[in-house]
């Protein structure tokens, strides 16, 4: 019997994090790869996948955007959702999530994350690799939650927030929008909007004037 043919997904974007991204659907292995769209890339492939430098030719499908910056996403999965796109999250099958958790539309789940019971997790965010959120944990969308990070139970990270690559995150904490908290760091008091913290315990390294995201 004929294998019955799956929904094309479009990749936007062509570096280090596209190829996990394209690990991850493939290994999920629920939707077809049609092309990959870097405007800004010198590659004609990537994993055997044609790399387009734009997507105005083709009709609206669905799509996952493979940038790791969280701004850049943002703006690129709104304007793919404007012009009639449709978001679709993939979410490797290593991963183990919570019956209950709730996952929005484009956020990426990679190999070896954690999502424990009664949390919720945004659009167009990332939970890297060996990540995990426990329970009722908060992720706003367009958050990074870089590899390793571990955050314990009834932690909130608003939109646009990154956690960078190991950062632990003690109960109860509050992680501002658009906040960065540096790799290694450990957080046990709440973190305001558009500062950077670092360190054990973590501390405030900057402050950034809001910007229009």
């Amino acid at each position: 019997m004929k294998e019955p043919l799956k929904p094309k997904i479009l990749v936007f974007g062509s570096g280090g994090h596209a190829k996990v991204v394209i690990n991850a659907i493939e290994c999920q292995n629920k939707f077809q790869i049609q092309a990959l769209v870097d405007p800004f890339s010198a590659l004609q492939t990537l994993a055997d996948y044609s790399v387009l430098r734009d997507h105005a030719s083709l009709a609206p499908t669905n799509f996952v955007v493979a940038i790791g910056d969280n701004t850049i996403r943002k703006k690129l999965y709104a304007s793919l959702v404007l012009d009639g796109w449709t978001p679709q999250a993939v979410i490797h099958p290593s991963a183990i999530i919570a019956r209950d958790v709730e996952i929005g539309a484009g956020t990426v789940i990679f190999a070896g994350a954690i999502i424990n019971p009664a949390s919720v997790v945004g659009e167009n965010a990332i939970i890297n690799t060996a990540a995990t959120v426990d329970h009722d944990g908060d992720i706003g969308s367009h958050c990074h939650i870089a590899p390793g990070c571990h955050l314990a139970g009834n932690v909130m990270v608003a939109e646009g927030a990154f956690l960078g690559i190991g950062a632990r995150i003690i109960p109860k904490v509050k992680i501002g929008s658009w906040s960065v908290t540096g790799a290694g760091s450990v957080v046990i008091k709440d973190v305001e909007a558009h500062t950077t913290v670092v360190g054990v315990p973590a501390k405030l390294l900057t402050k950034r004037a809001t910007v229009s995201q």
